[in-house]
């Protein structure tokens, strides 16, 4: 209170925050002109007759941090991930003849920019950026494990319980299908159910079991809801002391970015946060009769506190990876220990532009697996975009997407397609092997019929979601090469931003149609790029597999069969591809290994890879088995 009585007094603050160009009275930085921003997602294009009068002018002089944003060129390509936040590649440009071997002799990877001929995007660095609770160690996966069970077990114990209510149901044929269905799902349920409500539930299960076929209805539905009320009370014991557990655990603090923490800022947190949520409403308007249907009342306030928690944690962890991308850009490392732990130091020099994928219109089915596509294009691309874009114009940095379709099924170095591994775990093949398969591990083996002895610690097994990426490296087999599944899509975004990429060089949609009464595909002209390479071009085959371009005859080519719906239309769903024969997706390998690099029906195309590496790998594995037989 103030004096005399009066009330609180407010103070209503605007802050102008300027940046470097602001404060020179520029309008914006000189490197701005050298890049060209489309459109609401930024899209990216490099002005290339701008880039060597620029390197003339603006020497690159190695100052790290942010004092070295004038001076040189360099861009930040950046793949957002699930595993980690994100996958970091920076580039500088430069003349060719500072391209030198490194201390080992080794040439340093390169990219040729498009129309500038003496000069090169240079790979300076590439790492993986983590925030809280996206490190790995056996404690701590033990934890995740160990909560993660808790609940999918209360989750499938409410299934369950979902399906008894259901043998309730008035209608008898509905009620015998029900029961039907729990009695057979119920064989192999031990594992998805807590030691204690499982033996209730057995017990439940082996009174009714007496009962069925030699009572009445009436009787039959009063004994299935009372022994819905005992496993319901039992249930609300365990979702009780489940609840207090999960509220009175170890709440640790994260400071700065200290990484060794279950939870943290990381996508797996976020969605363990987002299943609690789901359950404890699955639970709360869970139906005890059969038929019965419960429902939020207008204004509720359900798991309010919940719902908040979950709110505050995707602001934070957007907010947290912008600001790790901006000051990783300008050059600065985040010390944990030693000298200047807890500060930002300065490292590397600046980068001026960040390159980031553009998601929003990414429609390839077959290129990362839907899952991942799904969560990365809800809110967190969406919100890492805005936030960065927000903080980047504060440092006189400039954010830009490039298209990124097929940039994870695709070499960054070779051009050559492949396809994402994961490493076999040493802990499961580590001496007698007692520690379960992970499923991806357990579906490979069953799909194949291997011998879990036969497996070894890092062998590269085929899931589409790895985090490795493998490709043939040569026509030769067994000649592959492996990396980074994350870090190869950041590189590709570099390469497809100095290339001035456009996707109908290694795809294009074509409508089938006839010339001189043979049969052949005419190229679907979407784009400026497109019209450059196939406006008076046509797809020969003898085959039906394999196509050659050629040019149009003096006679132009008729399209026979054509969809009546939009390009946009038909990438949604991935069958739509194929399914209809008026029109047909050719891919083509730009390293010449797959088909000799010649154009390929898409389905072909991605069998003929999965057949070279996926074979591979499967020979591989099974040869053990064999020399072990014949030892």
């Amino acid at each position: 209170m103030g004096v005399g009585g009066s009330g609180d007094v407010y103070l209503n603050l605007s802050l102008r925050v300027q940046n470097k160009s602001d404060a020179r009275g520029e309008r914006r930085p000189a490197y701005a002109s050298l890049f060209k921003l489309v459109g609401d997602t930024n899209r990216a294009y490099v002005n290339f007759d701008r880039l060597q009068d620029y390197i003339e002018e603006h020497p690159d002089e190695g100052k790290f941090g942010s004092e070295g944003l004038r001076a040189g060129l360099r861009v930040m390509s950046v793949d957002l991930g699930l595993r980690t936040s994100a996958s970091i590649s920076v580039f500088r440009v430069a003349k060719k003849d500072e391209l030198q071997p490194d201390l080992n002799g080794r040439a340093p990877t390169f990219y040729p920019i498009k129309e500038v001929d003496n000069l090169v995007a240079i790979h300076e660095r590439s790492q993986l950026l983590k925030l809280p609770g996206e490190t790995e160690s056996k404690e701590l996966r033990q934890i995740r494990e160990q909560r993660l069970t808790a609940l999918n077990k209360l989750r499938s114990q409410l299934t369950y319980l979902r399906q008894l209510v259901r043998c309730s149901s008035d209608d008898e044929r509905r009620r015998e299908r029900s029961w039907s269905r729990l009695t057979e799902s119920s064989l192999d349920a031990t594992d998805r159910m807590t030691e204690d409500w499982r033996i209730a539930f057995d017990a439940e299960l082996e009174k009714l079991k007496e009962l069925h076929g030699t009572c009445g209805d009436a009787e039959w539905i009063a004994a299935v809801n009372e022994s819905i009320k005992v496993l319901w009370r039992h249930m609300g014991k365990q979702v009780r002391d489940w609840r207090k557990e999960v509220r009175s655990g170890d709440k640790i603090k994260v400071r700065g970015y200290a990484r060794d923490v279950v939870g943290g800022n990381s996508i797996g947190q976020i969605d363990y946060l987002e299943r609690q949520y789901k359950f404890l409403k699955s639970w709360s308007f869970f139906g005890k009769v059969s038929g019965q249907v419960i429902r939020a009342e207008r204004g509720s306030r359900f798991a309010v506190t919940l719902r908040a928690h979950i709110d505050h944690a995707k602001e934070d962890r957007l907010k947290k990876l912008a600001d790790r991308m901006i000051m990783e850009a300008l050059g600065y490392v985040y010390c944990v220990n030693g000298r200047g732990k807890g500060e930002w130091v300065a490292k590397y020099p600046p980068c001026q532009f960040i390159l980031l994928e553009e998601l929003s219109e990414y429609r390839f089915h077959n290129d990362r697996p839907p899952s991942e596509n799904n969560q990365l294009m809800q809110w967190s691309h969406r919100g890492v975009f805005e936030e960065l874009k927000n903080q980047a114009d504060m440092h006189d940095v400039l954010v830009g997407t490039m298209y990124s379709a097929f940039s994870s099924r695709f070499d960054a170095r070779t051009g050559a397609p492949g396809v994402r591994c994961r490493r076999v775990p040493a802990r499961c093949v580590r001496g007698n092997g007692s520690e379960s398969l992970p499923w991806w591990l357990s579906k490979f083996v069953e799909d194949y019929k291997l011998d879990r002895s036969q497996l070894r610690p890092d062998d590269l097994i085929p899931t589409r979601d790895g985090e490795f990426f493998v490709s043939p490296f040569s026509a030769d087999e067994g000649d592959l090469r492996q990396v980074h599944a994350d870090l190869n899509a950041a590189q590709n975004l570099q390469r497809r931003l100095w290339s001035n990429f456009d996707i109908s060089e290694i795809r294009v949609r074509c409508d089938w149609g006839e010339e001189a009464g043979e049969p052949i595909l005419i190229p679907r002209v979407t784009s400026k790029r497109a019209a450059e390479l196939y406006k008076n071009r046509i797809f020969m085959t003898n085959n039906n597999v394999t196509f050659y371009e050629r040019d149009r005859g003096k006679k132009r080519a008729k399209i026979i069969h054509k969809d009546d719906i939009s390009e946009e239309e038909m990438e949604l769903p991935n069958e739509a591809d194929e399914a209809r024969e008026k029109s047909v997706v050719l891919l083509r390998d730009p390293s010449g290994i797959i088909n000799h690099g010649h154009w390929t029906i898409q389905k072909v195309f991605w069998s003929l890879l999965n057949k070279r590496i996926e074979g591979y790998l499967l020979r591989k594995i099974r040869q053990r088995g064999t020399a072990c037989k014949e030892v």
